[in-house]
């Protein structure tokens, strides 16, 4: 992880006196590699097994919240997970959520949620259910009015093992209203 580097050592370890400069902004970390061609060796959140496993992602739930109820609206993503390998080993399933049209710079997407599950060897399974709020989830600080804003739209949500290693990509909407539906 490595976004603050620059050929030239501007932004680390700085020039002319140790000054450095922090130009990142929000793209640090995963959220750089998102947005950049480079591919990290190892990507947030990976992780080596003595084991494999098997990963399905059976449903995402709702598929749509009203802004007035965001707070208030959990987001259900239901996983199974079945360990294939001979040795027991851990999963990490990841969940990351990030705005289709923000109104705003955001990241790509943003790490919302996460559970390690522990599994026997030979195809011991467990299904998973990742519980995000979904005004956490959708919130984002707005610099000009200095505080944490909700925007309706579109919002993709991201289920894998790491920040590149995803296994299913799923759209949600926000409307400003369900009662005009």
């Amino acid at each position: 992880d490595n976004p603050t580097y620059t050929p030239d050592g501007r932004r680390f370890p700085g020039l002319a006196g140790l000054k450095a400069w922090f130009e990142e902004e929000l793209d640090i970390g995963y959220r750089y590699y998102d947005k950049v061609p480079e591919k990290a060796l190892f990507p947030f959140g990976f992780g080596l097994s003595y084991t494999s496993f098997s990963i399905q992602v059976e449903a995402i739930t709702p598929s749509l919240i009203g802004l007035e109820d965001a707070r208030s609206t959990s987001l259900n993503i239901f996983v199974a997970l079945r360990n294939e390998g001979e040795y027991a080993g851990a999963e990490v399933i990841q969940v990351y959520v990030g705005a289709i049209n923000p109104s705003l710079a955001r990241p790509l997407k943003e790490l919302k949620a996460f559970k390690k599950v522990w599994l026997e060897p030979h195809g011991c399974n467990n299904n998973v259910v990742l519980e995000i709020n979904a005004g956490d989830a959708i919130e984002f600080y707005d610099d000009e009015t200095e505080s944490w804003s909700l925007e309706s739209g579109g919002y993709k949500i991201f289920v894998g093992t790491s920040s590149r290693d995803i296994i299913k990509t799923e759209v949600f909407q926000v409307v400003d209203s369900l009662q005009k539906l």
